[in-house]
């Protein structure tokens, strides 16, 4: 790969990147900040060594790369959480342990670092039916399979541990939050907090 040699070969960089994201005005006045200061302090780069001037044009190419990728996860995570919570029950796998008793799961998914509950927030109108491991954002869940008593119709419940880092503010019923409600590909899903489990849960029947 040829070196960036001048500030035109970090301007084209640059730009080629500004042609795949549009910018928001403050990005745009902190790009413009970055070339600003590499215009300034052109005389010096000219007496780095090359391999200098490679590294400051690829970390101002990567600033650009992070600002425009870094996602508003207040905004988009429930969003991420729901589509891969339907993704799966569209595509049901088998089932890993059959069972309507809570403490079968709780044995079965022992390699979980945290212990399966019973919402409050789901009704005693369905059943546990089974579950089976899985992952919710990357992190290690547990895919429960719920069956309504009136329906027969299943859904699916997931838990895993919610981590504030990872998955931003989200409702917590334990303080009289509403869960979140969230739809994707024409399916209802909620999503909440309790006992610092991070729940999504679907919603086959639309009155539940």
């Amino acid at each position: 790969m040829k070196p960036l040699s001048s500030q035109t070969d970090l301007k084209q960089a640059v730009n080629k990147k500004l042609d795949e994201h549009e910018l928001s005005s403050k990005q745009l006045y902190n790009l413009h900040g970055l070339l600003n200061n590499q215009q300034t302090n052109k005389n010096t780069i000219k007496q780095r060594p090359w391999y200098l001037v490679v590294a400051t044009a690829m970390v101002a190419v990567m600033a650009v790369f992070l600002i425009t990728t870094s996602p508003n996860k207040s905004v988009e995570m429930p969003q991420l959480i729901a589509g891969e919570v339907v993704r799966n029950h569209l595509k049901l796998k088998p089932l890993e342990v059959s069972t309507d008793s809570l403490i079968d799961i709780r044995k079965y998914f022992n390699k979980l670092k945290f212990s399966p509950i019973a919402s409050l927030n789901i009704n005693d109108t369905s059943t546990l039916i089974g579950g089976r491991y899985c992952s919710l954002q990357g992190y290690k869940a547990a895919q429960l399979r719920i069956a309504s008593m009136k329906s027969g119709n299943v859904d699916t419940v997931y838990q895993a541990p919610y981590i504030r880092d990872t998955f931003g503010e989200l409702p917590d019923i334990g303080q009289n939050d509403m869960p979140i409600v969230v739809y994707e590909r024409g399916i209802k899903v909620s999503i909440w907090v309790e006992k610092d489990i991070l729940f999504a849960r679907t919603h086959v029947d639309s009155e539940e």
